[in-house]
């Protein structure tokens, strides 16, 4: 459970300082996931 702990913390201090940045990395790649089906469908 200790491991658990450590894990879970050193997530929440990722996102607390790369949150903007990760949120924009994950949109802009759902984005170009969309534009792949359009070009698809």
């Amino acid at each position: 459970m200790l491991e658990y702990g450590l894990v879970l913390t050193i997530i929440t201090l990722a996102i607390m300082t790369g949150g903007p940045y990760l949120i924009g990395s994950v949109k802009a790649h759902f984005t170009l996931i969309d534009r792949s089906f359009d070009d698809s469908g």
